[in-house]
C-alpha cells in the first residue's frame, strides 16, 4: 500500500499558534503530527509514503529525509500552488507500483482499518473510495450524498448534525488520475477532479466508519487533541493499532 499525504497548505487557521513550521509538523505532545499519522499507516502496511508539499516543504524534508521508521518517502514539491486536485495528479508520477493507492489530508487522523476501505473498494469495482463519518457538528465538514445507485458525491453543502461527510481519506485506482493529467491548475480534489472524473464514468463510492475523525486545523481542536490525546492513547483507543503490522505487510 502506498499513501500520497496532502501536506501543502499554508495553515492560515491554525498560525496564531503554530507559525514557525508547516501546519502537519505541528507539535502534539513532543511529536508532530505527521509521526503520528505516518505510525498508524505503518501499522496498517503502508510501504511508501509520497509528501505532496508546497508551503515551507523544505521543513518536512528536513525532518524526516528519505525514510520514517525504515518506510521509504517521496516528495512531490509544488513550486506553485497546485491544489489539492493538482497535487494528487503531480504525485502520481511517484507511485513505485500500479495499484490502488491512499490520499489524505496530513492535518487530519482518522483511525479507520484500511483494510475494510480496501474491501469495499475491491468489492463495488471503484475508480475511488471515501471514508465517511458521521458528524457532530453542524455547518463544518463537506456534506456526502449517495444516489439510487449507491456512489457517492461530495457537494458544497455542509453536512448536518448526524449525517455522513467526507472523512479526508480516498482509496483511489491510480490510471484514473491518468485521465485527468491536463486539468487547469490550481484545482481542488472535492470539488474539481472528482466531478470531473464522474462525469468521466468513474465510479465514486464511500463507507461511513464510527472511529473518530480529528482535525487539528482549527485553533480550538489542535489544542484539544494535544490536552486528550498522546500517542499511546491513540493506540489504545483502536484496535486497528494493536495488530502486528507485519502480517498486513505481508498481504499487500
Amino acid at each position: 500500500m502506498e499513501a500520497n499525504v496532502l501536506a501543502g497548505g499554508k495553515g492560515t487557521r491554525l498560525k496564531s499558534l503554530v507559525s514557525d513550521r508547516p501546519k502537519p509538523l505541528a507539535d502534539i505532545n513532543g511529536q508532530p503530527f505527521l509521526s503520528i499519522l505516518m505510525s498508524f499507516l505503518i501499522c496498517q502496511g503502508c510501504q511508501h509514503f509520497i509528501f505532496a508539499t508546497g508551503h515551507q516543504r523544505e521543513m518536512i524534508r528536513s525532518q524526516y529525509a528519505e525514510d520514517y521508521l525504515g518506510i521509504p518517502i517521496s516528495y512531490s514539491e509544488e513550486t506553485a500552488p497546485l491544489g489539492t486536485g493538482g497535487a494528487v495528479i503531480n504525485a502520481r508520477q511517484k507511485l513505485k507500483k500500479d495499484k490502488p493507492f491512499l490520499v489524505l489530508n496530513g492535518d487530519t487522523f482518522f483511525p479507520i482499518d484500511l483494510a475494510v476501505l480496501e474491501k469495499k473498494f475491491k468489492e463495488t469495482q471503484s475508480d475511488v473510495t471515501i471514508a465517511l463519518f458521521k458528524t457532530n457538528e453542524s455547518g463544518r465538514y463537506g456534506a456526502a450524498e449517495q444516489d439510487e445507485r449507491g456512489l457517492i458525491k461530495l457537494t458544497t453543502e455542509r453536512a448536518n448534525a448526524g449525517e455522513s461527510a467526507n472523512g479526508g481519506i480516498f482509496m483511489i485506482e491510480p490510471t484514473k488520475v491518468d485521465l485527468l493529467r491536463g486539468m487547469h491548475t490550481p484545482c481542488s480534489f472535492e470539488s474539481d477532479f472528482l466531478p470531473d472524473l464522474e462525469r468521466l464514468g468513474g465510479r465514486i463510492t464511500g463507507l461511513t466508519f464510527n472511529e473518530p475523525f480529528i482535525d487539528i486545523g482549527l485553533p480550538q481542536d489542535y489544542l484539544r487533541f494535544c490536552e486528550s490525546m498522546n500517542l499511546t492513547q491513540l493506540q489504545e483507543s483502536s484496535n486497528i493499532w494493536l495488530e502486528e503490522p507485519t502480517s498486513r505487510r505481508a498481504a499487500t
